[in-house]
């Protein structure tokens, strides 16, 4: 498979994976405030947790919008926003913060460009390496 194609079943399976923490926010969501919690239940704590699920709701549904915009069309030869990092122990999607999840097989972690580590191996290149929480990581690949 070429790169571009990988990149853009990568970006598909993120946006698969970002789709499925909206919905899991939407459903605890929708659940707190259904009948089904008992009216005992129902207090400040409750709406407090309703709140925060709210706030976090929000939040996702932004990065979503943030993968969607990337651009992706394009092989990179050093590491930025929507480039698929490949080093010697692990791989990358800068993005947003996804964390992990599996394409073609392989698991990746989607992180923010305001992620320390991102910050860390933004513009290197492949066979250049960055260090980060004791940890070196070497790129075998960057597109």
């Amino acid at each position: 498979m070429d790169k571009l194609q990988l990149k853009r079943e990568v970006l598909q399976d993120a946006v698969k994976r970002q789709q499925e923490i909206i919905d899991d926010f939407k459903s605890r969501i929708e659940y707190l405030q259904s009948d089904k919690v008992e009216e005992d239940e129902i207090h400040s704590d409750n709406q407090e947790l309703v709140e925060s699920y709210e706030q976090e709701l929000n939040f996702v549904i932004i990065e979503m919008d943030v993968l969607k915009s990337l651009n992706i069309e394009e092989v990179f030869d050093e590491i930025q926003l929507g480039s698929i990092v490949v080093t010697d122990q692990m791989n990358f999607f800068p993005s947003v913060s996804i964390e992990k999840f599996e394409s073609n097989g392989t698991t990746y972690f989607g992180i923010s460009e305001k992620a320390p580590l991102y910050e860390k191996m933004k513009g290197k290149s492949k066979g250049e390496a960055f260090s980060f929480n004791d940890m070196t990581y070497t790129v075998k690949d960057v597109f």
